[in-house]
């Protein structure tokens, strides 16, 4: 009589057991950056083989040359050319002239913290001119409201467009708001 009683509990425990055990291995492949694979067969005779893909080519970091015009305050901060009042102080910028710096990206991402590549297209933050992918800015903008460094309110009409400069010529980078 309680051999019958405990072969179900026995019975039960080991697929306790067995099922813990999947858990722990499916979590110990997804730590360690598991991806899920795709595999062919060149016909049904021949067994499943994984795709191979290609690995993507590492890029070394190189400096890109962008331009940005803009009009500066008598607060200090910068301003988009076509902005008429300042955004930090209200002040009018009517009077003001276009000023065109130029720079290389010598920094890394504002948000992700990948550098930027020449043909990337950047912003900069007006306040404390934090440069950022312009995807990447943006979606920030989109989600906190402020820059990612400076923790300034802005918009996202307040970024700073940059233009490319690139090997002695002027690439714009387009406008999409």
């Amino acid at each position: 009589m309680q051999f019958t009683l405990l072969s179900p509990i026995i019975a039960i425990f080991i697929v306790i057991i067995l099922l813990a055990t999947c858990i722990v291995c499916v979590a110990v492949q997804d730590s360690q950056g598991s991806r899920s694979r795709s595999y062919v067969r060149a016909n049904t005779r021949d067994p499943w083989l994984p795709v191979e893909e290609p690995v993507p080519e590492k890029r070394e970091w190189e400096p890109s040359q962008h331009i940005v015009d803009c009009l500066v305050c008598s607060c200090g901060k910068w301003n988009a050319s076509n902005q008429s009042v300042c955004w930090n102080c209200d002040a009018s910028l009517l009077n003001r002239e276009i000023q065109t710096f130029y720079f290389e990206t010598a920094e890394k991402c504002a948000v992700c913290g990948y550098w930027v590549y020449p043909g990337e297209q950047i912003v900069l933050c007006p306040s404390c001119q934090a440069q950022g992918h312009r995807a990447h800015m943006l979606e920030f903008l989109k989600a906190k409201g402020c820059c990612p460094v400076c923790n300034q309110k802005l918009r996202a009409n307040q970024l700073l467009n940059t233009i490319q400069k690139v090997r002695g010529s002027v690439k714009e980078t387009p406008d999409e708001e």
